[in-house]
């Protein structure tokens, strides 16, 4: 299943008034609810989260990240920058247990 997603970066004014301060957490349950139903869905999220992850690729500990770009096959970023949507992205990734595909092919290998 492709999911197709714009979450407003978090400073916007989107938020002002509003009980949640990112929409991720709407994602999350969202895809919470699809597991739910059927526990062998897959699931492609695609769009913009404004949500920065720097350099992590899915496997490592976000803390052990290093900005050495030696190893050929690694998710290549020119963000180094984690942002709080990004730790959310991240911790929904580890429990969906979801890898970001951005930086490692075609045109966008070298991040």
């Amino acid at each position: 299943m492709f999911i197709g997603v714009y979450v407003p970066p978090a400073d916007s004014s989107y938020y002002v008034g509003k009980e949640r301060d990112s929409n991720l957490q709407l994602v999350q349950d969202y895809i919470m609810s699809l597991y739910e139903q059927d526990e062998d869905v897959h699931i492609m999220l695609c769009g913009d989260l404004n949500a920065h992850i720097g350099k992590w690729d899915g496997n490592t500990d976000v803390d052990m990240v290093s900005d050495s770009d030696q190893d050929d096959f690694c998710r290549k970023s020119k963000d180094t920058v984690i942002n709080r949507f990004g730790r959310l992205l991240i911790d929904i990734c580890r429990f969906f247990q979801c890898t970001p595909l951005n930086g490692w092919f075609g045109g966008d290998k070298m991040g």
